[in-house]
């Protein structure tokens, strides 16, 4: 048995002990006491985007509660905001390689892909992003984890996330930056997102799956408020609105301020995993092994 693992009776449970359930319970109980709107259809809750601007500064974004846009999860943000999310043979994300496979997932068009590899040390290879660019190959997006990329753990160095912006400015290129685990850093705090370097070019998607829990969701996007409209009708087509009742409870949730000390556990927890696993490999794996 690996180190840090006794405690727990079956894989994820240490996990499932960190969500916020019973908090969570409280903030659901007094929605559904004190607003009969929250079982109706209904808009995008206005307090619920207060709150994630508020989020959006401890990244180092500033926004506006209308630049926020409520999504049912994060990879249907990436959907709305991009169409279709393209493959590649480069390791990503396998929730936003579904939004556009066919026939057995949910895309008939084929767009064409430009794919880009990434190191172990740095993250995205930009110069690779800027030998399409200067070729003429100018993408209609640009997907990117900047932070804890899925499936490869790594984060992109902050001289790679300047120049990869500067690259969208200048061939007038969007990115689409997924940013689910940007609140989880083990050590100090995540390097800015791109959104924070670039407000006119970064379409940024978070998501409380990682940070409350994966059943809620719940998502957003910071959006170009001229494009909302346009986004909007996207949604729509896909899932008419996010739950009333989902928003209105982490907004509650979020109103009781107990978002902070969660994410601290969170951070706790998820290094104390890292450090065993480190640990593990230390003692069970051939020398070299990282």
């Amino acid at each position: 048995m690996f180190p840090g693992r006794a405690s727990c009776h079956l894989p994820g449970d240490c996990l499932h002990r960190a969500f916020p359930a019973a908090q969570y319970s409280e903030a659901l109980c007094r929605v559904l006491a004190e607003d009969r709107k929250a079982l109706q259809y209904g808009p995008p809750f206005a307090p619920l985007k207060s709150h994630i601007v508020d989020l959006m500064s401890q990244r180092g974004v500033n926004v506006t509660p209308e630049q926020v846009f409520l999504t049912t999860w994060c990879a249907a943000g990436t959907g709305c905001s991009v169409a279709p999310v393209s493959r590649s043979r480069q390791p990503g994300y396998a929730g936003a390689d579904c939004l556009h496979r066919h026939p057995t997932g949910c895309r008939p068009d084929a767009p064409t892909v430009l794919p880009v590899a990434t190191d172990l040390v740095e993250g995205m290879d930009v110069d690779r992003v800027a030998e399409y660019l200067e070729d003429g190959d100018v993408p209609a997006f640009l997907y990117a984890i900047s932070e804890a990329h899925n499936p490869l753990g790594v984060s992109m160095s902050m001289d790679r996330r300047q120049a990869l912006v500067d690259l969208a400015v200048t061939y007038n290129m969007p990115i689409v930056e997924d940013d689910p685990y940007g609140f989880l850093a083990y050590g100090g705090e995540s390097p800015p997102p791109l959104r924070a370097l670039n407000d006119t070019h970064v379409f940024y998607v978070g998501s409380f799956s990682k940070i409350l829990a994966p059943a809620l969701r719940l998502g957003w996007m910071i959006v170009p408020t001229n494009l909302i409209p346009k986004v909007t009708v996207i949604k729509e087509a896909g899932d008419l609105e996010s739950s009333a009742l989902t928003q209105r409870a982490v907004s509650a949730y979020l109103d009781a301020g107990h978002l902070p000390e969660h994410v601290a556990r969170l951070r706790q927890a998820y290094g104390e995993r890292l450090a065993a696993m480190l640990a593990a490999l230390d003692r069970y794996f051939p020398d070299g092994t990282s």
